[in-house]
């Protein structure tokens, strides 16, 4: 089975040891994002959010992850 290893060389490279430390959580909590924005651009759900930023922002989101490779699948 193939393996991955990712070395830092610390403390020089401390953020990027976060960072990647931290990936799993941060992708998780764009799934969330994502999630909720769709919700509300189907359903309307949460009278205090504006459509269209909403709808905007989801966009915006979807595309940058895209150009870096990120998939919600």
């Amino acid at each position: 089975m193939p393996k991955a290893l990712l070395e830092f060389n610390l403390p020089e490279e401390q953020v990027e040891h976060d960072m990647a430390n931290k990936a799993g959580e941060m992708y998780s909590i764009l799934c969330a994002m994502e999630s909720r924005f769709r919700s509300h651009v189907k359903h309307g759900s949460d009278p205090e959010w504006h459509t269209e930023t909403i709808e905007s922002v989801r966009e915006f989101l979807l595309n940058e992850m895209a150009d870096r490779g990120v998939n919600f699948n």
